[in-house]
């Protein structure tokens, strides 16, 4: 396979380094102000948008974790009073992570932070005219990897849907 064009080298480093700075920063933000983590604040957020409900495994590919990651902030959300979990009623052998009332509070309120730096860090840094271009690219990549042609091939990603509502919101 050949080595990357200077062009693409440096695209890919921007990705990289933008996605590392505004998750340390988003996530940096959660734990200030609200107590969570990003990682815990998409779990909620999740659920919110599920209606307040959801199998763990589909919990887990929603926000692009393993099994064993999403049981892990399920758990300590758990802890927190946030989270129950409870049996699947049909079959008895799926597990489902429920939003409680004090869960779907502490979302709204992490939610409000959550935007206020999507807009501070990247938004108020791209012009209107790019948005549909950054969206384009990277529903590609999205979407290749749900066609099993790219990221998430392997299941990470599975059947998850992105709708273009959610994209505005997250």
């Amino acid at each position: 396979m050949p080595g990357l064009s200077a062009a693409e080298g440096a695209a890919w480093a921007s990705v990289l380094r933008a996605h590392a700075l505004l998750t340390r920063q988003l996530d940096a933000d959660l734990r200030a102000v609200i107590g969570l983590t990003l990682s815990e604040f998409e779990v909620l957020l999740h659920l919110s948008w599920a209606g307040g409900e959801r199998r763990m495994a589909q919990l887990a590919d929603d926000v692009v974790l393993t099994g064993g990651g999403v049981t892990r902030i399920v758990g300590r959300l758990e802890r927190l009073g946030l989270i129950d979990r409870r049996s699947c009623p049909k079959d008895g052998r799926g597990i489902f992570a429920v939003l409680t009332e004090k869960g779907r509070k502490k979302q709204q309120a992490a939610h409000r932070i959550h935007l206020e730096g999507i807009r501070r860090l990247f938004l108020d840094g791209v012009p209107e005219r790019d948005l549909a271009a950054i969206s384009r690219v990277f529903g590609g990549i999205v979407q290749r990897g749900r066609d099993g042609n790219g990221p998430g091939a392997d299941g990470a990603c599975g059947d998850r849907t992105v709708r273009a509502g959610d994209r505005r919101r997250r």
